[in-house]
């Protein structure tokens, strides 16, 4: 199947501009790591990231939740994967085949950065203040500089390795919010158990795309921010 970087972003702008609910969960190489059961610890990075330790016991639970998302399969439900000019072709063919999803629902990681970036904000953040926002964030985080701030109706606050944690719950009556979850893997858990309780809202992984915005000088956390070579790089599929 032939995939477009731009057009796949455009698909996800269109069902924002048209209210459509949907859930996009992006996993990238971190996640990957995980699932696979590798260890990873990048607590010190930027703002503080997570860690994992695959031979501890209690952190498994959290590894399947992830699994769990990266597998649950619904309509108007995406999964970004680390493409092939980012991790190889290899280990992106494991992760669009360990998925389960179908094609349709597969996209990129990468698909809000890299030379998407300039038009998610251009295009797709303004679209954000149509919407009562739910936002999901850094405790360090400062949401007065947010383009979209007036929009904001409720903020809940994380630390690092936020997704060992179950501090959100989804209100299974709440309709037409826009989740912004810019939480590391936790963003994934609750991409999928938010959909699941309630596929009247829409779930956005942002993950650091509006870091300048919410860190200020400190903010700067990924080369595409610091226009970068990657500011330029157009992500391939397959």
């Amino acid at each position: 199947m032939t995939k477009d970087f731009r057009e796949d972003l455009i698909f996800l702008e269109n069902k924002l501009r048209n209210k459509e609910p949907f859930s996009f969960a992006r996993y990238g190489d971190g996640e990957m790591m995980i699932m696979n059961n590798r260890f990873i610890d990048i607590l010190n990075k930027c703002n503080g990231e997570f860690r994992f330790d695959p031979n501890n016991p209690a952190e498994q639970k959290h590894r399947q939740a992830l699994i769990n998302a990266f597998t649950h399969q619904s309509e108007d439900y995406y999964i970004g994967i680390a493409c092939p000019c980012c991790v190889g072709m290899d280990n992106f063919n494991v992760m669009r085949e360990s998925s389960g999803q179908k094609e349709e629902n597969l996209t990129w990681a990468n698909l809000l950065v890299n030379n998407n970036y300039n038009h998610f904000l251009k295009q797709v953040v303004p679209l954000f203040s149509r919407y009562d926002v739910h936002i999901v964030c850094n405790e360090k985080a400062d949401l007065e500089n947010l383009p979209f701030a007036d929009s904001i109706k409720k903020e809940y606050r994380i630390g690092s390795d936020a997704w060992k944690e179950e501090v959100i719950q989804v209100d299974e009556s709440s309709s037409g919010i826009l989740f912004l979850l810019a939480a590391g893997p936790y963003s994934k858990i609750l991409c999928h158990q938010m959909w699941e309780a309630n596929k009247n809202n829409t779930y956005l992984d942002i993950g650091s795309t509006l870091d300048p915005f919410l860190f200020g000088e400190n903010g700067f956390t990924r080369g595409y921010h610091r226009g970068a070579s990657t500011i330029n790089k157009k992500c391939v599929w397959g």
